[in-house]
Order: C-alpha cells, then sequence, then structure tokens
C-alpha cells in the first residue's frame, strides 16, 4: 500500500522519485522518495546536506531518515526521506547512489552526520569528493553517560568542556585545553573520550574555520526538527 501510494505520487507528478528494494519474501526493506520540490531544493541548496538516521518509526522499526538542507533565509528545506531496515554499509550505499540518481548525479560538498562507522564507510566510497563531517550536538549529548553521577552534576566541568569544545580558534588551543581537564578530572585513559580526541579534526570547529556550514556543525537539529513534523502530523501527511 504504501509503495502504491508512492506511485500515484510519481504519476500525478513526474517530478515525484521514489525507488525501493523488497527482499526475496516480497518484504519491504528500504524506499527513498523525494517530490519535486525536494529535488529543486536540493539544486537550489544542496552543498549542505544534514543526515539524521537516529529516528525509528511504526512496528516495522523501520529507520526514518531525512535529507536536510538550509536556504538562504536560513530556514530548513528537505531534499527527501528514507526509510532503512537496517544501519549496515550496503544499506547506506544503497541509499546515497539512489539519492545521487535522484538529484541528477549531482553530490553534496558537505556532509554532517552522526558518528556511525558503516555509514562513513558509504559516504567515502559514493560520495568520494565529498567533505564529512560529524554532528557536534550527538558527541556532547552523550557526555552524560560516558561520566559517572558525581561528575555528570559537576557544572564546572560540563562549562569547561564546553569552552573547550566551541571556543578555541586554533588546533593547538583546543588541544591544550582539553587535554588539562583530562588530566583534571581523570579521564586520560577513558576509551569513549580518547576515541572522540582522535577524531576531534571531524567535530571540533577549530580545525576547519574555513569552511562555511552554516551552522550544521553545531547540531542536526535541523534533522531532528522533521522527525518531530513527522512524529507529530504523522506519515500520512506528507501524502496528502
Amino acid at each position: 500500500m504504501f509503495v502504491d501510494q508512492l506511485a500515484r505520487k510519481h504519476l500525478a507528478n513526474s517530478g515525484f522519485y521514489f525507488d525501493y528494494v523488497l527482499d526475496d519474501k516480497g518484504r519491504l526493506v528500504h524506499v527513498f522518495w523525494a517530490d519535486a520540490t525536494c529535488r529543486k531544493n536540493y539544486a537550489l541548496f544542496g552543498e549542505l546536506v544534514s543526515f539524521d538516521s537516529t529516528y525509528s518509526t511504526n512496528q516495522y522499526n523501520m529507520i526514518f531518515t531525512p535529507f536536510t538542507g538550509i536556504n538562504h533565509h536560513k530556514a530548513s528545506v528537505c531534499f527527501g526521506a528514507v526509510m532503512l531496515h537496517d544501519e549496515k554499509a550496503d544499506s547506506y550505499k544503497w541509499l546515497f547512489r539512489t539519492f545521487l540518481k535522484a538529484m541528477g548525479g549531482s553530490a553534496p560538498r558537505f556532509i554532517i552526520t552522526e558518528e556511525c562507522s558503516s555509514m562513513d564507510n558509504a559516504i567515502r566510497e559514493v560520495f568520494p569528493a565529498a567533505t564529512h563531517r560529524l554532528c557536534m550536538w550527538h558527541i556532547m549529548n552523550k557526555i552524560p553517560q560516558k561520566v559517572g553521577p558525581d561528575l555528570n552534576t559537576d557544572e564546572d566541568f560540563h562549562e569547561r568542556l564546553g569552552r573547550c569544545v566551541w571556543s578555541f580558534e586554533t588546533p593547538t588551543e583546543f588541544e591544550e585545553r582539553w587535554k588539562e581537564i583530562m588530566s583534571e578530572y581523570g579521564l586520560e585513559d577513558d576509551d569513549w573520550f580518547s576515541k572522540r580526541f582522535s577524531l576531534r579534526e571531524s567535530w571540533i570547529p577549530a580545525y576547519f574555520k574555513e569552511i562555511a556550514l552554516s551552522g550544521l556543525m553545531r547540531t542536526t537539529s535541523r534533522s531532528e526538527s522533521a522527525n518531530f513534523f513527522l512524529t507529530y502530523y504523522r506519515l500520512q501527511t506528507c501524502f496528502g
């Protein structure tokens, strides 16, 4: 029924693009769609793309993922959406290739995602020329889960770490302050913080001040807002 509804949308407007994959039992595995407005938005504003796959929906546990950008009024615009059965690299490769096909072969210059190795591998293969950065909000939002209860309630720790991440202009300043904080709070040997430091060039602004990312690096809340919209109005709203 869902695919039939997409097919009716395409018949009504040839600018509506969709593609899907079925398994050997005829069950829907992946489905992507973008209407004419989404595709026009991408043609105009598609250099920067926020891609967030942290939202699961419905009884089938499929992952809903919007492609979101920012227009010349700094407002969020949708480039398309997908439902995926899983988060394996092959699934993301199918999605990104389908997205490219829908957008006439034009890849984004910059793409912002949450941290995910299978997604990273797919981006490297399908969008090899794109600059890939990690969402700072997702990383910072995990900190309360990664520290003990005492440190989690330490306002000075959170304030100092926040200033370290957001405020420094050069990599040297960031690295010196990060190491100072890790030492002072006994986090030098913490695996999670060590891994985030090793990935610093992918999410700390001091390493890419020259790249204009229109605020997308701070958060994929652009994508989160799309998730909220579709939660509130339900997916049927998108299809008339």
